[in-house]
Order: C-alpha cells, then sequence, then structure tokens
C-alpha cells in the first residue's frame, strides 16, 4: 500500500514522537477545551440570572418583560 500524500521528514523517521509524549499531550488539549466550555458555561448561567432579575425588576415596574 502506497501514501503518495504522506511526507514524513528524517527527524519524523529516525525518532519518532514518544507515544506517551502525544497522548499528555491531547490530554492537556484535552483539559484546556473542557476549561473554555465550563467557562462559557458559567459565562452563559450569569447571564441567564442577569436576565431573569431584569425580568423581576420589568415585572415590580408593572411591565411584561416578553412584550419588550
Amino acid at each position: 500500500m502506497q501514501f503518495p500524500q504522506l511526507v514524513l521528514s528524517v527527524n519524523t523517521v529516525l525518532a519518532p514522537p514518544v507515544v506517551e509524549d502525544l497522548i499528555r499531550d491531547e490530554q492537556a488539549q484535552l483539559q484546556q477545551v473542557q476549561q473554555q466550555r465550563d467557562e462559557q458555561q458559567e459565562r452563559a448561567e450569569r447571564a441567564e440570572q442577569r436576565a431573569q432579575m431584569f425580568a423581576a425588576k420589568l415585572l415590580e415596574m408593572g411591565l411584561d418583560p416578553d412584550s419588550i
């Protein structure tokens, strides 16, 4: 089987990456993505809380928040 588009450098052929290093890099990247997801979720929850507080204030003023 041939892979005409596969190009490997001499360094890659003579000193291939260590599997443990590749796994560690992937785990670090996964952890970073999970942290970003958690931060986004926290921001969304805070925005939802602000929206609910705003809606409550509008109701106190006699305004329907759904009509605005």
